[in-house]
């Protein structure tokens, strides 16, 4: 999270974060707007990311990965629709999401996940091929 509000600072992007009121967590002033949850709201704090049609997941650490399995998970539940989930390389180096490739194909092979889900998760370092999905998902020119 830390990681992609910088770069999103140096690009003169606007970014948020969800903040939990933990001790080990100090807030970050690298951000445009934030938003605090209990610590123990950790799933409550998650249905706030609804706002964004399509979750973009930026290179980062057990913090995303979690937030990528509820995302995943409620996709598969029906509390979001299934729609395009970006797993975005944002340092441009290949292979960091290419763990969570492999499990996300061995679950569909073994019968625990829809294959559906594979078909909205989208790798990629190229901003052009996000705009691209988004455009083909809205049907857009």
């Amino acid at each position: 999270m830390e990681q992609a509000n910088l770069l999103a600072r140096e690009r003169g992007i606007l970014s948020g974060a969800n903040f939990l009121d933990i001790t080990d967590q100090s807030m970050t002033t690298d951000v445009d707007f934030c938003q605090v949850f209990q610590a123990t709201c950790r799933h409550s704090r998650q249905k706030w990311f609804e706002v964004a049609s399509f979750p973009i997941f930026n290179i980062g650490g057990l913090g995303s990965l979690e937030e990528l399995g509820i995302t995943l998970c409620n996709m598969k539940l029906n509390i979001l629709e299934p729609v395009p989930v970006i797993l975005f390389d944002t340092e441009g180096k290949g292979g960091f999401w290419n763990g969570i490739e492999n499990q996300i194909d061995e679950m569909i092979d073994r019968g625990r996940v829809p294959t559906w889900i594979k078909e909205n998760i989208v790798i990629t370092d190229d901003p052009k091929v996000v705009i691209d999905v988004y455009r083909n998902r809205l049907q857009l020119f």
